[in-house]
């Protein structure tokens, strides 16, 4: 997932907004889903993410109590800031 964080901010990988609080990504054969989630019932809430490659899936949740979920939070930030246009969008800001 480093790997996912590390290339969404240089650029290599490019994300573009879904429905329901959710990016997707291409990268080579792969496809990537990352969404954010709310539970208004149970009042829990986190971020689920997938990979599918083929006829393989990898899929996990991290919840908003678990340590890795500001990790997922700053993915999650980095992805929006790509599917906006990247470091352009707000460079144009202060020019």
């Amino acid at each position: 997932m480093t790997e996912v964080f590390s290339n969404t901010n240089s650029g290599r990988i490019i994300w573009r907004e879904a429905a329901d609080n959710a990016y997707f990504a291409a990268v080579k054969d792969a496809n990537l889903h990352l969404r954010r989630f709310f539970d208004p019932d149970s009042g829990e809430g986190g971020f689920s993410f997938r990979m599918t490659r083929g006829d393989k899936e990898v899929f996990f949740i991290v919840s908003d109590t678990e340590e890795e979920q500001q990790f997922m939070g700053d993915l999650y930030a980095a992805a929006g800031v790509c599917s906006a246009g990247g470091e352009a969008f707000f460079n144009d800001l202060f020019k």
